[in-house]
């Protein structure tokens, strides 16, 4: 019986293997179905990655060639663009070139007939003239002196225009260029009968280092206007100056009780060709050229000018310029009474100069003073007059035929070595054996 029962627990435990192992087949064949499927939808997974990395990618390199393509094009562009702003530089620098020569050789050929005409009218003026000669020949010698300021005028705002404007820096006493431009003026404004009055005991001991020319022409163009526009009244200048940071600032004001300047037309009057109203170009004239260079010509000195006015009251234009300190060497000098009247007596000149009118008239006011003249119409003439004659100074046109100024002063220095240079460095020679 236990053999028995022991049979029948063997058998029973074999149909319970027997079942085990069907369960365990069965869950291995679904392990391996589960495994199956994960490796599946991890292919499929990977694969729609892989194809949206593909897709990036391409789109990426699709975007890059567009990228390039447009920065190739901007490159192409902007070469383009830049080979034709150089083209377009060159052109202007071409035609501000060609401006400057014409304005150049127009001021010339203007001037010297001009410079004719005022000079032969000063001469005639002083021979025996009826009251009705002398009124023309004064408007004669008016209207040419207008006509020459306004290309002078023309031709110094081209040059403050190009930056061609050059500024010396010379010794000089500020209180000589406020008095000579005061006695330019004295006469016109006893003309008008408007007072000239010059306040300037504050600089009358300044000496300073610069260009005394364009501070000239400043005050000229400042002063001129004032008296220009004020029928009655006054023109005040009043100078001072300052120290500031180891410089002199030289401040000047020139105030009239003229016709002003309306507020909205302050600006303006400061523009190329510009005045303040239609009005005042048809009663004063002028080329509305003198204010713009005026205030070019401070500014590039690091200075600066105001204007305050009102109309029918009156303006007052404010100048402030600074300078070095300046320094002048004493120098003695004294002249007879005869070297005052003929001061290039005993004096031997070379006037080379194409124009017949200006020779002439040249020739005839150094014969004036003095001096024997050799005249040229040209460089070459000069350099044979020079090889033959001994001369002492050399009067020489810049533009002529043949051989210009320029040319013919470059072969002189060249080809006479024994013209040196003062030992002492100087114009006022202390070696004249030299």
């Amino acid at each position: 019986m236990q053999s028995e029962k022991e049979l029948n627990l063997l058998a029973a435990d074999k149909i319970v293997t027997a079942q085990i192992e069907r369960v365990i087949k069965k869950l291995e064949q679904a392990e391996r179905e589960r495994i199956n499927f994960k490796v599946t939808e991890s292919e499929a997974t990977a694969n729609d990655a892989a194809r949206s990395i593909r897709n990036i990618m391409i789109v990426g390199l699709l975007l890059i060639l567009i990228l390039l393509i447009f920065v190739l094009r901007d490159i192409e562009v902007s070469n383009k663009r830049r080979k034709e702003l150089i083209l377009a530089r060159q052109e202007a620098e071409k035609l501000a070139k060609a401006k400057e020569e014409f304005m150049s050789t127009m001021s010339h050929e203007i001037r010297t007939p001009l410079t004719s005409v005022i000079g032969f009218s000063e001469k005639l003026s002083q021979t025996n003239l009826d009251d009705t000669q002398q009124r023309f020949m004064k408007a004669i010698s008016g209207s040419s002196s207008h006509l020459l300021s306004i290309v002078n005028d023309v031709l110094d705002f081209t040059r403050v225009d190009s930056g061609k404007l050059k500024f010396e820096e010379v010794p000089f006493k500020a209180a000589d260029i406020f008095n000579e431009v005061g006695e330019s003026f004295i006469w016109k404004a006893q003309e008008k009968g408007i007072q000239l009055k010059f306040y300037i005991q504050p600089i009358a001991t300044l000496i300073l280092n610069g260009d005394p020319v364009r501070l000239r022409q400043v005050l000229f163009n400042l002063v001129g206007n004032a008296i220009k526009f004020t029928e009655k009244g006054s023109v005040d200048i009043t100078a001072t100056f300052t120290d500031e940071k180891e410089k002199a600032i030289l401040l000047f004001h020139i105030s009239d009780t003229g016709v002003g300047i309306a507020a909205n037309r302050i600006e303006a009057i400061f523009g190329e060709f510009e005045q303040a109203d239609a009005s005042v170009v048809r009663k004063f004239g002028g080329s509305g050229l003198g204010l713009s260079i005026s205030k070019r010509i401070v500014e590039q000195q690091g200075g600066s000018i105001t204007v305050e006015s009102m109309p029918a009251i009156g303006s007052v234009f404010s100048v402030r310029i600074p300078y070095k300190w300046g320094e002048l060497e004493p120098r003695e000098t004294s002249f007879t009474e005869d070297e005052q009247e003929t001061p290039l007596k005993g004096l031997a000149v070379i006037l080379a100069e194409d124009d017949p009118m200006i020779r002439e008239l040249q020739h005839h006011s150094l014969e004036n003073l003095g001096a024997k003249v050799f005249l040229a119409e040209d460089g070459k003439q000069a350099i044979s007059i020079f090889h033959k004659n001994h001369a002492d100074f050399i009067l020489m046109d810049i533009q002529m035929p043949e051989m210009t100024g320029p040319e013919a002063v470059k072969i002189i220095r060249n080809d006479f070595p024994k013209i040196k240079k003062c030992p002492c460095d100087c114009y006022d020679c202390k070696y004249p054996s030299t």
